[in-house]
């Protein structure tokens, strides 16, 4: 997705830094942040995986309504970029996962100036 800065494995970038986060914006963080497991049969588990994609951004500009257009296009660019990540990984599967189907998405309140939301898909998978 060209419209990201960074995409990475969520260790933490955004979280614990001393000046400045070690990433550029807008960025993507990923991690899988639970999977279930669940028996079927005696040789077969069947396995539900929560994928979590933080996604965040610190425009420099303000998005009220008294705002040139430009800076409310860029205050707001979060949500389009959300909407295509979103449509990106709608449906995305093969042999070794099923489809992924987005199920959440929450808003992160940070007193950084990050704007943050997380966005939560899931998918199964047979062991």
């Amino acid at each position: 997705m060209p419209e990201l800065a960074y995409i990475a494995e969520d260790w933490g970038q955004i979280d614990y830094y001393n000046e400045a986060p070690p990433v550029k914006f807008p960025c993507a963080l990923i991690s899988a942040s639970s999977i279930d497991f669940e028996t079927q049969t005696v040789d077969v588990r069947w396995g539900k995986m929560k994928i979590l994609i933080r996604v965040a951004d610190a425009p420099t500009v303000s998005g009220t309504m008294a705002a040139p257009e430009s800076y409310r296009k860029r205050a707001f660019a979060i949500i389009d970029l959300m909407d295509h990540i979103g449509n990106t990984l709608y449906g995305f599967g093969g042999e070794q996962f099923n489809e992924i189907e987005q199920v959440a998405i929450t808003r992160y309140e940070r007193e950084d100036g990050i704007r943050e939301y997380a966005m939560t898909f899931e998918t199964q998978f047979g062991i």
